[in-house]
């Protein structure tokens, strides 16, 4: 119930990113940027 009204009250405890450039993302709230890299098949942040 209580994630019923806070999509209801248009807060989303999901994060949201943005797509700056190729595997570069920013953080909408915070403006903190991450680079998402791969190396022998393990994902790095």
């Amino acid at each position: 119930m209580v994630s019923d009204q806070a999509q209801s009250n248009g807060e989303s405890r999901t994060p949201v990113f943005d797509k700056v450039g190729e595997n570069l993302y920013s953080h909408r709230s915070s403006r903190t940027y991450y680079a998402l890299l791969k190396r022998a098949d393990k994902q790095f942040r």
